[in-house]
């Protein structure tokens, strides 16, 4: 099990991804109240947690099995996206492709959650292209432009389906939370 985080602006989305998918997962190991007082989450998580951080910010709550990133994401049909500062050195941006690629995680990724400020909208055809599916996609979506009927309708055509949406309240307009599941095509084959 391998999870994707990539975090824009201050890395609220990642962190907020992780403390959410960590106090989950504490709770799967320790039921019915049970403390789970003096474990290490690192050590109870079956997955392997991969962070990208493309203005180069650092997560502070570090334990096995999370690894950090200097990239962030671009869409394969942008050339870049410019290059992200961390006050010391410039990072590149790379493609979701290219990530996979170069950390041999083809086919292994079951969790990808993404804040990428607006490449959300051309991101999610990566997405969908892949060669093996995701089997859950988390993305915070900003706005509502044009293209956003496309994305739901091309998310739901790969057997995408919405389990939850939450609504950001921020100043800085329009931000849904969108969560996905990828389903096996039997789902959708039900008669009434």
């Amino acid at each position: 099990c391998i999870v994707y985080v990539s975090g824009g602006g201050e890395m609220e989305f990642a962190h907020r991804f992780l403390d959410y998918s960590l106090s989950r997962m504490m709770e799967l190991h320790f039921p019915n109240g049970t403390s789970g007082e003096g474990f290490v989450v690192g050590d109870l998580l079956p997955c392997e947690v991969h962070v990208f951080t493309p203005h180069g910010q650092e997560i502070s709550d570090a334990r096995d099995g999370l690894f950090l990133h200097h990239w962030g994401f671009r869409p394969s049909v942008k050339e870049s996206m410019g290059l992200a500062t961390n006050h010391t050195t410039s990072i590149a941006f790379k493609t979701l492709g290219e990530t996979i690629m170069e950390l041999r995680h083809s086919g292994r990724i079951s969790i990808l959650a993404v804040d990428c400020e607006d490449c959300e909208w051309n991101l999610y055809r990566d997405i969908l292209s892949l060669d093996e599916p995701i089997r859950q996609v988390l993305m915070q979506m900003h706005g509502t432009p044009f293209m956003a009927n496309e994305l739901f309708l091309h998310m739901q055509e790969a057997g995408y389906v919405i389990f939850q949406r939450e609504a950001e309240h921020s100043g800085s307009g329009e931000v849904y939370d969108y969560s996905w599941l990828n389903l096996a095509p039997s789902f959708f084959n039900w008669k009434v």
